[in-house]
């Protein structure tokens, strides 16, 4: 099989936040972030090398809270840009409370910046994200981000990012109105829970607690009735993949395989993942490991098209956890403008 080009170097910046999120695990390691200077000019030499194997790719942070770290955040954006690549990130916005702040973040950070929210009512999200007022400080900052747009005149895309778990899933119609219609963003995501990757203590017990009784044919009439009211214009294949995963799950809780019964994940065809140590990867977990480390130019396209990779591509193509559902690594992307862009298909 042809290898294509990569379509997305995921960098990790960091490995902490500011947040305790209930959902994730980077806040609890205590082995923090001592590669991050070591390794950061050898990650603006991955970018640029990026931009060599497809000029047309997009640069993601992937990591804790890019803000806590600045420096490196707005140095990928800057490597990027002046790459003529795109670049994407999800902040959680807690960090950014003056009016200069989000001017300086809408100039110099992503083309793309989506921001997280994990429920349309301030008492649910902030419980999840572990600090009381996040989320006012969150639509705060997108609301500055809007402003700063319109001001400045800037291309930026403004997204929100929202968590669906058996939380939030029935409030989903409540969160696009908030994001769409009253605070004016251009886009809002779901972006379904799926397991961490370094499990805490070895069980992702808030995973197993919050994908239970989620009721997955209200789920997929809900997202046809928010398509309908919001004009969203839905990849079908992308909601036959939600579908799969929450009838995945109810079988899962019903005692069955910790797998879904169709395959969602394509991130060893399009992603490389950049770790914090330079460690080259197709996969965060820990079955798909690295087989190379970024030292030098040329590593990466030695990386994407070497034989060891090619046989540990096709060992993923069978992949079915439940990870699969990320929104980094789904094969389906959730509109129909987007299966087009990317995938080439009606």
């Amino acid at each position: 099989m042809t290898t294509v080009p990569p379509r997305f170097l995921l960098t990790q910046l960091n490995l902490t936040c500011n947040l305790r999120c209930q959902h994730c695990h980077l806040w609890r390691n205590h082995d923090r972030d001592r590669q991050i200077d070591k390794w950061s000019e050898l990650r603006l030499q991955a970018i640029r090398e990026f931009a060599g194997l497809n000029p047309r790719g997009t640069v993601v942070s992937c990591s804790g809270e890019v803000l806590v770290e600045p420096r490196h955040y707005f140095d990928m954006c800057r490597v990027a840009r002046e790459s003529g690549l795109t670049s994407m990130s999800v902040l959680n916005g807690t960090l950014i409370e003056t009016q200069e702040q989000a001017d300086d973040l809408l100039v110099r950070g992503a083309d793309e910046i989506s921001l997280s929210l994990d429920h349309p009512r301030e008492a649910i999200h902030d419980q999840q994200r572990g600090l009381r007022g996040s989320y006012r400080k969150t639509l705060r900052c997108l609301e500055m981000l809007l402003d700063a747009r319109r001001r400045l005149g800037l291309p930026r895309k403004l997204y929100v990012m929202y968590l669906v778990s058996n939380v939030s899933y029935r409030d989903i119609s409540e969160a696009y109105d908030l994001v769409l219609n009253q605070v004016g963003a251009d886009k809002l995501k779901l972006n379904f829970l799926q397991p961490t990757f370094a499990q805490y203590h070895g069980k992702d017990t808030y995973w197993d607690l919050h994908t239970r009784n989620i009721d997955g044919q209200w789920l997929s009439e809900e997202i046809d009735r928010c398509e309908a009211r919001h004009g969203l214009d839905f990849n079908p294949k992308w909601k036959e993949n939600v579908k799969c995963y929450t009838d995945s799950l109810a079988a899962y809780h019903r005692g069955g395989p910790m797998v879904t019964s169709g395959e969602l994940c394509d991130s060893f065809d399009r992603n490389i993942l950049l770790e914090i140590d330079g460690q080259l990867r197709l996969c965060f977990h820990p079955e798909f490991p690295s087989l190379m480390r970024y030292q030098e130019p040329g590593d990466l396209r030695r990386f994407w098209y070497s034989e060891e990779v090619a046989s540990l591509r096709e060992k993923m193509r069978e992949c079915r956890k439940f990870c699969g559902i990320c929104h980094t690594f789904k094969r389906q992307p959730a509109t129909r403008e987007a299966a087009r862009r990317i995938l080439g298909v009606e």
